[in-house]
């Protein structure tokens, strides 16, 4: 059996190239796509004097948490 080689000037375009490593840029294109239907929100917390806080988590529990100034 014999394969049939491509052509180098196709097969090494700048456009090809790109597509047979993953970038910081593609790696942040799919991570927006995942995430881009989450829902999101911000808490004002009150810390203590010593910086702890209680969060109550989406499942019920409490999570105590001590913020560094």
């Amino acid at each position: 059996m014999q394969i049939e080689l491509r052509k180098p000037e196709f097969v090494m375009r700048l456009d090809r190239l790109g597509s047979f490593h993953q970038s910081k840029l593609s790696f942040l294109r799919s991570f927006i796509r995942e995430f881009k239907d989450w829902e999101f929100e911000t808490k004002e917390l009150e810390l203590d004097e010593n910086g702890f806080v209680s969060i109550e988590g989406d499942d019920g529990k409490t999570y105590d948490v001590q913020i560094d100034k």
